[in-house]
């Protein structure tokens, strides 16, 4: 049994029993939580009564109504969480997973965002190797020097008894923008907790010193400006995403030696389904003609049942669906509902017959790994004992370092495979209506709603 304190400790699997109030346990089990009333040697209603107390894959740090602290501890090391969280925080833009309140920094057992900070700075590091974004700017000035173009009418109207001045209009660079705005305030917002190695401290000093010319604007947390990518800026997108997370998270507050900072809750099937979804847009950026998306599609002729595959995977030839769960699904005769789901949406999507390898995809925690999913899975299409779809697992290791360059590379070489295996059959059409990455099986043309 914990011991009562200020800090209510649970775990992400494994079931806790702690001392709570009837309102904390009913605050707990309204975020989702597993709540078994134990019992009770006491009759005071009043009191805290034991609870058995179980996270169903939710983890967090948060400040309960009553003042107590909650630690839901994970099942993989909270720095990979971190990682997990910010390669999908761009979906978090309408629902943050922090919270209103702060926690002590101080309490939590290990340093979750250090690495976090030191992959951060790497990337700032590779990013201001090729320059400082410039954006170009017309200025009209009076000059000493001929710069541009003279502009006679202002000339006349304002240097008319000043002969040595000259009016002029030109286009001068300016790296004074919110693209570098952004960098530089999450740059000194890590900086400023001075709670990080040497090293680490040193490095941020000197990504700051870089930006010398960029204007310190405050952002306030999750309040960071919109920013729309083309290709002069493009490559700010994957660092500003980085950003974001930062900011809303680390508004650190210094007071008397301690550091606090906004608590946060997640749901870990939904984390790992996003984060799924980056890894592949990630993996897919640098290659020609293979987009990833999330669609809403129909099972049925009439519409009524719609399927959500979480990822649609599309090339020139050829179309793969995938789906991701943090934990393998199992009846109690051990069938598997998850592959029942994929050959769903792949028999939705006209993928049964179609020649490239392979054309569903189960992505799983490698922590979840199973003998009979290891390797491809060619799934019976027919009486005859005959296969026309092959289901394959991939596991992602998210105990390891680096958790999602890790997964990039994986996914990066499925994505390779995949796409080098030619379909003589023309299931993918482009409806030339919705641009040029709306490569959809003909039948489904017009129909899918892009979310």
């Amino acid at each position: 049994m914990e011991s009562e304190s200020n800090l209510v400790l649970l775990h992400e699997v494994e079931p806790r029993d702690v001392l709570l109030s009837s309102d904390e346990a009913a605050e707990l089990q309204t975020d989702g939580l597993s709540v078994q009333v134990l019992p009770s040697v006491s009759d005071d209603v009043d009191a805290k009564r034991p609870y058995r107390i179980q996270g169903n894959h939710r983890v967090g740090y948060f400040k309960l109504a009553s003042g107590r602290f909650v630690q839901i501890e994970t099942k993989i090391p909270i720095a990979n969480v971190f990682s997990l969280l910010a390669a999908s925080y761009q979906f978090y833009a309408d629902r943050s997973p922090f919270l209103e309140n702060v926690v002590p920094y101080s309490q939590v057992r290990a340093r979750p965002l250090q690495p976090l900070v030191e992959h951060f700075a790497m990337l700032v590091e590779r990013l201001l190797r090729e320059g400082l974004l410039r954006r170009y700017v017309e200025r009209e000035e009076n000059l000493s020097c001929v710069r541009g173009q003279l502009l006679f009418d202002q000339q006349i109207r304002q240097n008319l008894v000043h002969g040595h001045r000259l009016f002029c209009r030109f286009t001068t660079s300016d790296v004074d923008n919110i693209e570098n705005r952004i960098l530089l305030w999450t740059l000194l917002l890590l900086q400023r907790t001075q709670r990080w190695p040497d090293r680490l401290r040193h490095m941020l000093q000197a990504l700051i010193m870089h930006c010398g010319e960029v204007s310190v604007i405050p952002i306030a947390s999750l309040h960071v400006p919109e920013v729309t990518y083309d290709r002069l800026n493009g490559r700010y997108r994957g660092v500003h995403a980085w950003c974001r997370f930062f900011i809303d998270q680390l508004t650190l507050l210094n007071k008397s030696g301690t550091v606090e900072f906004y608590g946060f809750r997640l749901n870990m099937f939904e984390l790992f389904e996003r984060f799924v979804f980056s890894v592949f847009q990630e993996a897919a950026r640098g290659k020609v003609g293979i987009h990833v998306d999330k669609m809403h599609l129909p099972l049925d002729k009439n519409r009524r049942v719609g399927i959500h595959p979480d990822l649609l995977i599309r090339g020139q030839s050829f179309v793969t669906v995938g789906d991701a769960k943090y934990k393998i699904t199992k009846d109690s005769v051990g069938r598997h509902p998850d592959l029942y789901q994929v050959v769903a949406y792949s028999t939705a999507l006209g993928l049964i017959e179609a020649s490239h390898r392979p054309q569903a995809l189960l992505i799983y925690p490698a922590s979840e790994r199973t003998p009979e999913l290891v390797g491809d899975l060619s799934v019976l299409t027919s009486v005859r004992g005959d296969s026309q779809l092959t289901v394959r697992a991939l596991w992602i290791d998210l105990s390891g370092e680096r958790v999602f360059d890790a997964a990039v590379r994986a996914a990066g070489a499925l994505l390779d495979e995949v796409s080098q295996t030619p379909s003589l059959r023309s299931v993918p059409q482009t409806d030339k209506r919705a641009g040029p990455t709306a490569l959809v099986p003909n039948h489904f043309s017009g129909m899918i709603t892009h979310r």
